[in-house]
């Protein structure tokens, strides 16, 4: 199949057969003999080369029409795993852009502003503390300071590798425990021994089932608590293998709008829009629930063999 319709050889010549069939100049294209023109939605999207038949026959207008059908087939798939690899790439640069962040902000805050805070603590200190403003000043100071130094011990870095895409849930349990352990009070697995120790997909859809599960929990630990670092947050996280692979992302946290949901990222403007268009791509979908009493539950389903 030649796929390139600038590559493609000319389609309509004088000598066009009809049902897009096109004899081909035999010292140019050899050994194909004939082109059958491709189409699709936005019109003219390559040609299927064929030669002689090995009985020397010719060929029917069923065995035309099957093989034009056939090519034009095998180009929609090129094109939906063209477009799943772009995706998966534009994922990576994403993921990759948000760790350097993490760990800029993180020597940032270590290196330059918690000094700098600590600092002006003594020199504040020196100064009269009977002064009400001065006492105050110190004490907003101090609180900074103490908060700024809780959220770097309880940070953690970025893994040194990621997880398997192709064992899911050994990767996703890998996930949660070096990336997420210290943003939750609790974290359970629904179903207990039900849950299987591993489940293996191709690595293609694991990796776009992983992307969006490390989203979801990313949106939970982050916004999960409202703004009050004081609110208990937990998780629960549930697989189920049987007719189809499904993951459940639950927290108890103050919930959100669904439809903000897709189209929130939390600071880059994509969120995980990306992730429920990777998850279609690959034949799945991603579904999410925040009912008024707070929570958010976050499905993500794939079909099994994907």
């Amino acid at each position: 199949v030649n796929s390139s319709v600038a590559d493609a050889p000319q389609l309509r010549p004088p000598r066009d057969l009809g049902a897009g069939m096109t004899i081909l100049e035999s010292a140019k294209y050899a050994p194909y003999r004939w082109a059958i023109s491709l189409w699709g939605e936005r019109g003219l999207i390559g040609a299927l080369l064929v030669g002689d038949k090995q009985d020397g026959g010719l060929y029917s207008q069923e065995e035309m029409e099957t093989a034009q059908a056939t090519g034009e087939r095998i180009v929609h798939l090129l094109s939906g795993e063209q477009m799943v690899r772009r995706l998966i790439e534009l994922q990576r640069k994403r993921t990759a852009e948000q760790r350097v962040m993490d760990l800029r902000t993180r020597r940032t805050l270590h290196d330059e502003i918690l000094p700098s805070l600590h600092l002006a603590v003594l020199q504040l200190s020196r100064i009269d503390r009977q002064q009400p403003a001065v006492q105050e000043a110190l004490d907003t100071l101090s609180e900074a300071h103490q908060q700024i130094a809780a959220l770097l011990a309880n940070a953690q870095p970025a893994p040194a590798r990621d997880p398997d895409p192709c064992e899911v849930i050994g990767g996703l349990r890998a996930m949660v425990e070096v990336e997420f352990a210290h943003n939750f009070e609790q974290i359970c697995w629904r179903g207990g021994k039900a849950v299987p120790d591993a489940f293996y997909v191709d690595a293609v859809a694991g990796e776009v089932i992983l992307g969006a599960a490390r989203e979801a929990i990313r949106n939970a630990a982050f916004y999960g608590r409202g703004g009050r670092a004081e609110r208990p947050l937990s998780l629960q996280i549930g697989v189920c293998t049987q007719d189809e692979l499904t993951v459940f992302i639950q927290d108890n946290g103050v919930g959100i709008d669904a439809g903000a949901a897709v189209g929130s990222s939390g600071g880059s403007g994509s969120g995980l829009a990306l992730h429920s268009t990777l998850l279609a791509v690959v034949g799945g979908y991603l579904m999410i629930e925040s009912p008024l009493e707070g929570g958010t539950l976050v499905t993500i389903t794939v079909p099994n063999g994907s």
